[in-house]
């Protein structure tokens, strides 16, 4: 993966679009301090999606866009691409160049695009993934970066090599799958706490559906028994107003059948009445006629006389013309008082006429008063049916206003008890909030206990891992010395054994033979002896020279040795010969020496040799004491006597018997050969001590990292459980908080419930007194109904008798009617006869007049 070129534009000084390329090999920016050559280093950072103001030299985001100058305008955006050779594939992308680009506006809003396409931070973080480039990886590197890798603190060089090992891929999705997980647990838990929450709720629903349920039940059995009680008040009602529509449609008939029989009646009267007056006007037309008739018949009388005397001179004229006018005399003569019979019949009958007129007219008259009184009483039932109409609409509102007040009285009722009911709810749910405000805060104080203990648990761990820390760096720093001291032993060691190898501090004769190898030559009497290092300086103090003495074998082997130092001019040496040790019994009055004050013991005590040289115990140590100090010494010389000892303190002092003494710091090279065995064993000894104890502090370092791991785990561990609990603290203080304005909520809505009953209530007592008031005007208008009901039964009587007594005279009135027709049809009959009598009369007259004329005429003849 190569970077090829970087593209910019709007980015802090770059305000043009400028394109940077990145050749193969180095490429290094060089310029005077201010020229933008850290811009460069921002832009590829703030490309890879650097989120961190303060590590772009800003103070918020938009700040990286081109602010402008006195000359140039600031611009609205920022943008960057960075390309990338991926031909060996070292990113996540099939492309062989990868362009990164991010712009970011003024507006705050950013984009990221790989490829000029959309994508975001997140995926442009797992594209760098496990390549060594991106934040904080180590191909951008800072002071404060190379401070990390020169670091002598493990976990910081750690972070670099992980880095650089590709870990640190590994442990950001391990992370991140920890926060996952992490936030997963912690929605589980509020899903667990919701799903509790919602169950109580659900229970606490079910407790209202099983309420409601049964108040629908108790509502649906109501309302059955009030659609019962309706319908059958509701029939009752119908029942009886088809009663009454059936008497009020039985009395309308009544009423139209009599008023159309009284309409025919007075038609008919009418009629009668006008007939009758045609009649009369008729019979004073016949009575005119009549009267003229009877003035003609007197003017004839005169010109009958005339005529009778004409006639007598005609009969004496013409016998045949007397003879005829004999007979038409005595015909006129006889139609003349038919005539007078009839005019008296006329006369009768106009007097009964008359009289069956006044009969009529009283008749009519009296019909017209029963009629008026029949009207009147009817106008005066049909008042008071009106006012019983009237009453009865009256009642029958006030019924329905009672209905409709006790109905508003049992809806108000109703309400009343529901709000009552919602009262209770209430009540039960403010019991229930301070249910769960009591749990809340139960739960509120074992959460916050817990987290009390949760947070000294913490500090513990807190101090515990300074503590281990603390002690891990001691650990450290005491490996670190018993390192220094494993490589100063070592090296100590190495220089020693090659002093020993090379036998360093040996005479040349002895390194000579020693390095010669010769068979039966088994060193010198250092390499045969162990002392403990306590008694080192006294041991070495005693031998002195005689630590290089050569341990042959044999004598031959001895003198061959010799004969080669001889040879080579080499020096001379001691040599013991094995086989011919002898060191003989000690006397008997130097074994008490050993009982002397201050006397340690025999140096042959103190001293150990291989088991081949046991006896040079005895040879080497057996004249020596050693002693505490130069008084024991003296002791000891005092009760030696003459004999040759020597006795040696425990700082390598010599005091011989014979009183010669030596001591000091020996300064010869033979005094080092057994320390330096000794020291060889020691450090040796050492090493492996310190090789035990670095790897004991290996251990201890292991440990306390282990322990401090798992505290920081119980740590992370508590952390969760601080955070979970100071959420738990949070949800419960939230719930307390809601509940306690949930109670205050539904206390607001109790106290508007119990002033709504209030006023149901002073509604109620007003529709009682107004119950009250229209049971009273029901009961007066069940008095007036009864008292109208009364009333209308008098009148009905009344009617009735009337009715009977209007239709006696209406009869009266028909027979009346019907005898004066019969006088009519008689007067009629007597004037149509009197007419035909006239007419019989007129041709007698005018037969006469013509038998007259003919007289006349024979008269004048």
């Amino acid at each position: 993966m190569h970077l090829k070129q970087l593209r910019v534009s709007g980015f802090k000084s770059f305000a043009d679009d400028q394109v940077i390329n990145f050749n193969s090999g180095l490429t290094a920016i060089v310029g005077p301090n201010g020229c933008g050559k850290t811009n460069i280093i921002d832009t590829i950072r703030w490309v890879l999606g650097e989120q961190r103001v303060r590590i772009l030299r800003a103070e918020k985001m938009e700040d990286v866009i081109f602010s402008g100058t006195i000359r140039r305008k600031p611009l609205n955006f920022a943008e960057a691409t960075l390309t990338i050779d991926n031909r060996d594939r070292s990113l996540q992308s099939d492309a062989d160049t990868v362009q990164i680009t991010r712009r970011i506006f003024r507006t705050g809003e950013s984009e990221y695009l790989v490829n000029k396409k959309l994508c975001r931070l997140k995926d442009l973080h797992t594209l760098f993934f496990d390549t060594g480039m991106g934040l904080g990886s180590y191909s951008l590197i800072e002071q404060k970066m190379i401070d990390l890798i020169l670091s002598d603190k493990d976990e910081e060089r750690r972070i670099m090599f992980e880095e650089a090992a590709g870990i640190h891929k590994y442990r950001s999705q391990r992370k991140e799958a920890l926060r996952n997980l992490l936030k997963t647990s912690d929605d589980l838990k509020r899903i667990s706490d919701i799903v509790g929450e919602k169950d109580r709720y659900v229970k606490s629903l079910a407790r209202h559906v099983t309420k409601a349920q049964k108040y629908r039940e108790y509502r649906d059995e109501l309302k059955k028994i009030e659609v019962a009680y309706t319908g059958a008040m509701f029939r009752g009602v119908c029942e009886k107003m088809k009663e009454a529509g059936r008497s009020h449609a039985e009395l309308k008939s009544g009423k139209e059948s009599m008023a159309a029989e009284i309409a025919t009646i007075e038609t008919h009267v009418e009629e009668k009445r006008l007939e009758s007056h045609a009649r009369e006007e008729k019979v004073m037309h016949a009575s005119q006629e009549t009267a003229a008739i009877a003035e003609r018949i007197h003017t004839l009388e005169k010109e009958m006389a005339l005529v009778s005397a004409k006639t007598e001179a005609a009969h004496r004229a013409v016998a045949e013309l007397g003879t005829r006018h004999t007979e038409l005399e005595s015909k006129a003569a006889i139609l003349a008082e038919n005539h007078k019979g009839h005019e008296g019949r006329l006369i009768e009958q106009e007097a009964g006429l008359k009289s069956a007129e006044e009969a009529y007219a009283m008749a009519k008259q009296e019909l017209d008063a029963v009629e008026a009184d029949y009207q009147e009483k009817k106008q005066h039932l049909a008042g008071i049916n009106t006012e019983r109409l009237r009453v009865l609409e009256e009642r029958t509102e006030l019924l329905s206003r009672m209905e409709k007040i006790r109905s508003d009285l049992d809806n108000l009722l109703e309400n009343k008890a529901a709000i009552e009911r919602t009262i209770e709810s209430e009540e039960r749910r403010i019991e229930e909030c301070g249910q769960r405000i009591s749990e809340s805060k139960a739960v509120l104080n074992r959460a916050t206990t817990e987290y009390e203990a949760f947070a000294a648990t913490r500090d513990r761990l807190h101090a515990k891992i300074q503590e281990e820390e603390q002690r891990y760096r001691q650990i450290l720093e005491e490996e670190k010395n018993l390192s220094a001291h494993l490589i100063s032993d070592r090296k100590s060691l190495t220089f020693i054994e090659e002093m020993q190898k090379n036998h360093e501090g040996y005479k040349d004769a002895v390194r000579s033979i020693v390095e010669r190898s010769l068979d039966g030559i088994a060193g010198i009497v250092a390499d045969v002896i162990n002392v403990n290092p306590e008694y080192l300086a006294p041991v070495e103090a005693a031998l002195g020279s005689r630590v290089q003495f050569i341990l042959a074998d044999t004598r031959e082997i001895a003198d061959q040795a010799i004969a080669y130092l001889q040879e080579g001019k080499m020096g001379k040496a001691s040599f013991i010969i094995h086989n011919q040790i002898n060191t003989g019994e000690r006397a008997q009055h130097l074994a008490a020496l050993e009982s002397i004050e201050g006397v340690l013991g025999w140096m042959e005590k103190f001293v150990s040799f291989q088991e081949k040289y046991v006896a040079l115990s005895g040879l080497l140590f057996g004249d020596v004491l050693l002693v505490k100090d130069a008084a024991a010494a003296d002791r000891v010389r005092a009760a030696a006597g003459t004999t040759a000892l020597y006795c040696v303190t425990p700082d390598g002092t010599i005091y011989n018997t014979s009183g010669i003494v030596r001591g000091g710091e020996f300064t010869s090279e033979e005094l080092g050969l057994l320390s330096r065995a000794k020291v060889i064993e020691t450090l040796k000894e050492s090493i492996r001590k310190l090789e035990t104890q670095i790897q004991f502090k290996e251990g201890e370092k292991a440990a306390s990292l282990q322990t401090i791991k798992e505290a920081q785990m119980a740590m992370l561990e508590i952390d969760e459980k601080l955070s979970s609990g100071q959420r738990v603290r949070q949800e419960q203080e939230g719930s307390i908080r809601y509940l306690d304005e949930e109670i205050m909520r539904i206390q607001a809505r109790k106290n508007e419930s119990l002033e709504k009953i209030r006023i149901i209530d002073a509604r109620c007592e007003e529709t009682r007194e107004d119950e009250q008031n229209t049971e009273r005007s029901l009961g007066a208008i069940e008095d007036k109904k009864t008292e109208l009901e009364g009333s209308l039964i008098i009148c009905e009587e009344e009617a009735g008798a009337l009715e009977r007594r209007r239709f006696e005279v209406t009869e009266k009135a028909k027979n009346t009617e019907v005898a004066l027709q019969s006088v009519i049809h008689q007067l009629d009959s007597t004037r149509r006869e009197i007419g035909r009598m006239t007419g019989e009369l007129e041709d007698t007259y005018a037969a006469l007049a013509d038998c007259r004329r003919q007289q006349q005429a024979y008269e004048g003849e």
